[in-house]
């Protein structure tokens, strides 16, 4: 389903191991869900985890985030246990390389692939490695816990920005949803309403959750400031039912308005609309 507000994108994460959480699947209305086999189910609960999925739940119509490193080396072993299980819908972590993207590609023919930007190394080779897969990369996601512990990066916007504008300038060249990273701030609703601000002004499309009152403050924040609200009122009132298409420009209150400008209002009057 789509978002309420259609502003970004939901990618609920739930543990792989957690039955009770899998069976709330119905009630949350995300957009997506991962079932997470990487940082949340432990090497030796994978099987049992992996088996008691297989038997209660279709591993099609989910995507799955495989742990891809065992003692610091790559491995697609857990990936290849997972596609025999009949997952096609994959979020790949911590890759590095080319070199390895085509190792996970040889062991099935996944549908739908997110690549997950969590090291240096992937960020300098995804042009290259989108280009190797185009057809198969749905979106590209940003892992900023990881990527600051490669890099010593600080964790706060006023640093990681930089890192998203590099990935969005990725992203819009080929086309791709931009998902922004999860965040571990659950009762602090004041501050992830900002992240989800922030993921939006920076180009993303979507933002991974990890809890239900993220998703529920997703879905209510206030994506457009007063000011840009009435300012695009404005000009609709004075564009009235005219599609973006058929106006070339307008002028309000002394400023030139062209077809980008136009698209954002258009965009803010759906956003209005939906509330």
């Amino acid at each position: 389903m789509e978002s309420s507000i259609n502003m970004l994108e939901s990618y609920f994460f739930i543990p792989a191991d957690r039955e009770d959480f899998l069976n709330k699947i119905p009630e949350i209305k995300a957009d997506h869900f991962i079932i997470d086999f990487e940082d949340s189910v432990a090497h030796s609960e994978f099987e049992d985890s992996l088996n008691n999925l297989s038997t209660h739940f279709n591993l099609k119509e989910y995507y799955v985030r495989p742990n891809l490193w065992l003692n610091q080396k790559f491995t697609t072993d857990s990936l290849r246990k997972l596609v025999a299980k009949g997952v096609k819908k994959v979020v790949l972590p911590k890759i590095k390389t080319l070199a390895q993207v085509k190792e996970i590609f040889k062991v099935g023919n996944f549908s739908k692939v997110i690549l997950l930007v969590e090291t240096p190394d992937l960020l300098l080779a995804l042009p290259k490695v989108i280009e190797e897969y185009d057809s198969y990369i749905d979106g590209i996601g940003f892992g900023s816990q990881d990527f600051g512990m490669y890099t010593n990066i600080n964790q706060s916007n006023s640093y990681m920005n930089h890192v998203r504008f590099q990935i969005n300038l990725i992203a819009s060249k080929f086309e791709k949803k931009f998902i922004d990273t999860a965040s571990m701030l659950i009762e602090k609703t004041d501050e992830f309403e900002q992240e989800c601000i922030n993921a939006f002004n920076m180009g993303c499309s979507g933002k991974f959750l990890i809890h239900p009152k993220q998703l529920n403050v997703l879905n209510s924040a206030e994506y457009y400031s007063d000011a840009e609200i009435s300012w695009a009122q404005k000009a609709l009132n004075k564009i009235g039912n005219k599609a973006v298409e058929e106006v070339k420009a307008y002028k309000i209150d002394g400023m030139v308005l062209e077809k980008p400008h136009l698209q954002k209002i258009k965009k803010i009057q759906k956003y209005l609309e939906s509330k």
